[in-house]
């Protein structure tokens, strides 16, 4: 359970606007002067370690990229080794005062009059319309549970990665077979589809913008291709007060949102999206995609009486089975640029159902000493076996700069509400302090690669670490193969590729080396974006 410096490199134009975000906060109307000393704080970090000077960068699309500006680039930062119940640069797990619920979302600083203008994410273009793809989703056959395989292996030794997408051969991704090619991201989601089978992205950021951008990669074909929706457009006003989030009539003529920082789930033949960064607000609503009728839909669960997640991006949501055939929605952590959260919420889904009913569940007060402490950028992955259903979350970081390395396990019971946390100290090959790291669960094992790593930590390409659930134990493995670099990336998803001892890796971003990036070129030549997916099999 240790933390440790943030690394060293990674994407220059992040950091003038993290700078302009800090600046603007410190300038808001009646600033505090613990906002003006934090605002003060930032900005002289940011000067002092990436010497910025007069330099020109580019504008930026908002906060998103402001605060990985924080993670990735203040290489001289102070970053304390943490233990599990402490906290020093977000507030303390024992600190009374708790921010009050927000029900929609949560302004993002202006930008300034030196960021360039954009436009309307909102509304398709002529051409757009024409697209379409029908998913082949039979609810009846997907009976498995995420992370169910065939065969399970007694033991890991190793694994192979090779590329789904772009073939071997078509490095550069320009198939002859696809006519769509989709944008390289990270902070992006993605989802397994098992009855079609196919891999769905979600959003996600670019260099210089977020992504609306809607993709999936057909398993039978090994094909891309665009999805546009039919969407009922969120209003531009959402409600407050605990009233739900209001939406238009069906329009062809709209797009879904850009996002990052969000997460997603599929059930039942429908992805939920939960919070993330849209437009300039932190959100804590659903986005609802109905696969095979293909609707986007926006909803808000909850109301004045109730309590409600705060608006948040970098959190975990997990979906995990439960005994009576129905499945529980699980929330924890995350943050606003300003507070981590460390509250964990649970809302159920009934088996004949396809999106959630009821109401928030907010469960272990925060306050608990056996909780994990405030933290964003963590991984959450579901095990479940005849008996229960577990999640384990691993690192992430608290605050803006100290890396966590600790591993808890809590129990979800048959009401879908969590039971009990509990730190899981684990022996053997334990994996150190990283954020934004790779993370799913496949038969007995957690699997964790990747990630931001402290600045003095470097792992080799291929590196993995595995957990087994039933013996509590780390190993330490190394996969081989001309893709084992994809485990190294952060900001990616990894995905189980259900039926199969296989895992998907799904877009993300890696640093280049300086070799690399004396040709690269472009907006960032430190930061190499990903559009690909890596299977990798294990051994």
């Amino acid at each position: 359970m240790g933390g440790g410096e943030v690394q060293g490199g990674g994407v220059k134009a992040l950091s003038s606007a993290f700078e302009r975000a800090a600046e603007a906060d410190s300038a808001a109307a009646e600033p505090t002067e613990e906002q003006r000393r934090r605002a003060a704080t930032h900005a002289a970090s940011l000067r002092k370690s990436l010497s910025l000077g007069n330099k020109k960068t580019p504008a930026l699309h908002g906060s998103f990229t402001d605060e990985l500006a924080s993670v990735l680039k203040r290489s001289k930062s102070s970053g304390a080794a943490l233990k599990h119940d402490a906290d020093a640069d977000s507030p303390s797990a024992d600190d009374s005062a708790q921010p009050e619920p927000q029900n929609s979302s949560t302004s993002i600083p202006a930008k300034t009059e030196s960021d360039s203008p954009q436009p309307d994410p909102r509304r398709l273009s002529s051409a757009a319309k024409t697209k379409k793809f029908q998913f082949k989703v039979d609810v009846s056959e997907e009976t498995q549970a995420p992370g169910v395989v065939a065969e399970v292996p007694n033991s890991i030794s190793g694994a192979t990665a090779t590329l789904l997408w772009p073939p071997a051969s078509d490095s550069d991704g320009d198939a002859a077979a696809n006519t769509f090619v989709p944008q390289p991201r990270y902070f992006h989601s993605a989802v397994y589809i098992p009855s079609h089978p196919a891999v769905l992205f979600i959003g996600g950021s670019a260099v210089d913008s977020l992504i609306g951008e809607i993709a999936v990669l057909d398993l039978n074909e090994y094909q891309w291709h665009e999805v546009v929706p039919r969407v009922f457009p969120r209003a531009q006003s959402t409600s407050r007060g605990g009233e739900s989030v209001k939406t238009m009539r069906l329009d062809e003529n709209f797009q879904v949102e850009s996002r990052a920082g969000h997460k997603s789930v599929y059930v039942n033949g429908e992805v939920l999206s939960l919070g993330g960064v849209i437009e300039k607000q932190y959100c804590n609503f659903f986005d609802n995609f109905m696969l095979g009728a293909n609707v986007w839909s926006t909803y808000f669960i909850g109301d004045k009486n109730e309590e409600v997640p705060e608006a948040r991006c970098d959190h975990s949501l997990s979906l995990v089975p439960l005994q009576d055939g129905a499945h529980a929605l699980v929330l924890f952590g995350g943050w606003n640029l300003t507070d981590c959260f460390n509250d964990l919420h649970t809302l159920r889904i009934e088996p004949d159902k396809m999106k959630p009913q009821g109401a928030w569940r907010r469960c272990l007060a925060e306050k608990e000493k056996t909780a994990p402490c405030r933290r964003r950028g963590h991984s959450a992955a579901v095990y479940s076996d005849d008996v229960s259903s577990r999640i384990y979350l691993f690192g992430g970081l608290a605050g803006f700069s100290s890396f966590l390395g600790d591993f808890w396990e809590v129990e979800i019971g048959t009401n879908g509400t969590a039971e009990n946390w509990s730190l899981i100290e684990g022996t053997g090959s334990v994996p150190g302090p990283r954020a934004y790291h790779n993370s799913c669960v496949i038969g007995p094992y957690v699997v964790i690669s990747g990630g931001i790593l402290p600045e003095d930590k470097k792992e080799d390409d291929g590196i993995f670490y595995v957990f087994d659930c039933r013996d509590q134990t780390w190993t330490k493995h190394c996969a081989a193969g001309p893709a084992a670099g994809a485990l190294q990336r952060y900001g990616a998803v990894m995905l189980a590729r259900q039926g199969t001892p296989s895992l998907l890796i799904c877009g993300g971003a890696a640093q280049r080396t300086e070799a690399e990036q004396s040709t690269a070129g472009g907006l960032s030549p430190e930061l190499a974006l990903f559009n690909d997916v890596v299977q990798v099999d294990l051994v």
